[in-house]
């Protein structure tokens, strides 16, 4: 639909097969300089199935943004969520990462804000199994050549 500079849009394709489907929404709004949009990927089969979500905004130099991939198997899973936010040359962005299986778990968090030539981030993982666990905690801080950091683990 076309108001003026706005379109508001949806696209929804379906491939089917005996082995295999692939199904795509794409669903969007344009307001001027401005983009809404939200694209969502999925591939499905008889051993696994792939699915990919990514939702932004665009407001002129601004992108805020999340990005969702899933992969499931019969042994094992994968899912990463992505939430990033562009300004400028300023990036602030969190990254987690799971994947499981059947006797253990590997859990990976990673936030970080960059600015310029500085990196403020933290780094933790989770690794969980039936008898033990390890986690590990890792906040840092770069500035140029400079770092400043610190691990913690249980």
């Amino acid at each position: 639909m076309f108001i003026g500079n706005c379109l508001e849009s949806s696209v929804h394709w379906k491939l089917s097969g005996i082995i295999c489907s692939l199904e795509i929404v794409w669903s969007h709004l344009f307001i001027g300089n401005c983009l809404e949009s939200s694209v969502h990927w999925k591939l499905s089969g008889i051993i696994c199935s792939l699915e990919i979500v990514w939702n932004h905004l665009f407001i002129g130099n601004c992108l805020e943004s999340s990005v969702h991939w899933k992969l499931s198997g019969i042994i094992c899973s994968l899912e990463i969520v992505w939430n990033h936010q562009f300004i400028g040359n300023c990036l602030e962005s969190s990254v987690h990462w799971k994947l499981s299986g059947i006797i253990s778990s590997l859990e990976i968090v990673w936030n970080h804000l960059f600015i310029g030539n500085c990196l403020e981030s933290s780094l933790h993982w989770k690794l969980s199994g039936i008898i033990t666990s390890l986690e590990i905690v890792w906040n840092h801080h770069f500035i140029g050549n400079c770092l400043e950091s610190s691990v913690h683990w249980k």
